[in-house]
């Protein structure tokens, strides 16, 4: 066999020609662990900090925290919007709970007798002229709303609903008898 050209020796020229042969490609340099940490972790961090301020900018235009008076207000605005059960999953509806439960919630922070008693005394209305029947979760809040002012009139409203045919609504006469504020 002597065609057989002999191995190359180290210190020998392989491509004399300088072209650039196939399995001849140069790999560039590993990144650097900075640059690696950069890609991986900060650039990604950064974009979901700015998704979160965004998100929390929409918010703060979009649904600023509204006060007592603009939950009276929609809860008397919006009256009568129920028709039947099927009713109660509208927005409308839906809307006038949510109404109903920040009042609920926003009560214990009410200091001023005054305003107790003007809030019970709304409230007292709306239950008795803004209140469809079939809306018995806008009821529930509103009596609990009722029972945690513990105002004049308040017991009158509540003490007759004890005795009603649907549960939930004597469930909301019970929290709001539990919420009164004076136990005697």
């Amino acid at each position: 066999m002597p065609d057989d050209p002999a191995p190359p020796l180290p210190g020998d020229d392989v491509n004399p020609s300088g072209l650039a042969m196939p399995g001849d490609e140069v790999l560039p340099p590993a990144p650097s662990f900075g640059r690696q940490m950069a890609q991986l972790v900060l650039i990604p961090a950064m974009i979901v900090v700015a998704c979160i301020g965004v998100a929390v900018l929409f918010g703060v235009l979009a649904g600023g925290r509204q006060n007592i008076e603009e939950y009276l207000r929609t809860l008397q605005s919006t009256g009568g919007l129920v028709s039947g059960a099927f009713d109660a999953n509208r927005p409308q509806v839906q809307e006038r709970g949510r109404a109903a439960y920040n009042i609920a919630t926003m009560i214990p922070s009410i200091k001023d007798g005054a305003k107790r008693r003007e809030i019970s005394d709304r409230l007292i209305a709306i239950l008795e002229k803004y209140v469809h029947p079939e809306e018995t979760q806008l009821q529930q809040y509103l009596l609990i709303a009722v029972g945690q002012l513990g105002q004049a009139g308040g017991l009158e409203a509540i003490m007759p609903r004890l005795t009603d045919a649907r549960p939930a609504i004597v469930q909301g006469a019970v929290h709001g008898l539990l919420a009164w504020p004076d136990r005697q």
